[in-house]
């Protein structure tokens, strides 16, 4: 073994390549294919999961970007309603947590269509 500076940057040798065989796995992809199905987990999520993914989906990219707009206005900045510090140290996680309650709370016609399109095109309004 060689022995490498600290900073210095070792050399990479890459390993050949065998058609059909000679890779970690044994060579004809079967190994990745597996291993990529064991760490996806089952295809088909139970109901119940779908409506919480597309519930977390719609909070995080819906909701909770509008109240960081919201936060960052000219109006939250000066005036009776500039934030102290505590406030600016935990807003964004009250704003997360806020949102989430929202998603959850609410039946949003989006998160609806995020949960058809995740539960196979099937969209049960009643699972909950």
């Amino acid at each position: 073994m060689t022995e490498v500076a600290i900073g210095a940057v070792p050399e990479f040798v890459p390993r050949p390549v065998v058609p059909g065989g000679g890779g970690a796995s044994g060579g004809t992809g079967a190994g990745f294919a597996s291993a990529l199905a064991s760490a996806v987990g089952p295809a088909a999520a139970s109901p119940d999961e779908a409506r919480a993914a597309a519930e977390d989906l719609v909070a995080m990219t819906l909701i909770q970007p509008i109240f960081k707009q919201m936060r960052e206005s000219p109006l939250m900045a000066d005036g009776p309603f500039k934030p102290g510090a505590h406030e600016k140290t935990f807003q964004s996680m009250y704003d997360a947590e806020l949102s989430q309650t929202i998603a959850r709370a609410s039946s949003l016609p989006i998160t609806d269509a995020v949960f058809a399109q995740l539960n196979g095109g099937q969209a049960n309004r009643e699972v909950r």
